[in-house]
Parts: C-alpha cells; sequence; structure tokens
C-alpha cells in the first residue's frame, strides 16, 4: 500500500486463474490485465507492491509460459 491509500495484491474473482489488481479510492478495484496492452503478450498473476509514484512491482506470465518480474509504470 503507498501514502494514498491504494492497495495491490491477487485474487480470483471468476473462475480460472488468479490474477493482479489494484485498488484505489478513484477507480475501485481493477484487475491489472484490463489495465495493460491486451497485445502485449503478458498476463499479470499477482502484485506485490505499489510506490507513490504508482509504479507496481508484480509477477507476469509471458506468452512462452514463462514468470518473470514485471515493474508497471503508469502512463499519464
Amino acid at each position: 500500500m503507498n501514502d494514498r491509500g491504494d492497495i495491490v495484491g491477487r485474487g480470483r474473482p471468476v473462475p480460472g486463474f488468479e490474477q493482479a489488481f489494484l485498488y484505489t479510492d478513484e477507480s475501485g478495484l481493477q484487475a491489472l490485465n484490463s489495465l495493460i496492452d491486451p497485445n502485449s503478450g503478458w498476463f499479470l498473476r499477482a502484485a506485490g507492491d505499489i510506490n507513490n509514484s504508482g509504479e507496481i512491482a508484480a509477477e507476469g506470465l509471458s506468452g512462452q509460459n514463462q514468470t518473470r518480474a514485471v515493474k508497471l509504470i503508469p502512463s499519464g
């Protein structure tokens, strides 16, 4: 959680894979996969931390089925 109260984590809101989420007071609960380019080839499975700049440390699954640490940087 950052100083604004934004929270990241993972969950399974519907049947299927667990996925990464972001909660903010402004936008409520959002799946991080809905906030990245759908053609990126990545599926975000978990988010572990968010800093005061909104950058998120997450775990992603690449199109080659390899798990990698990823850093998400907000645009705009």
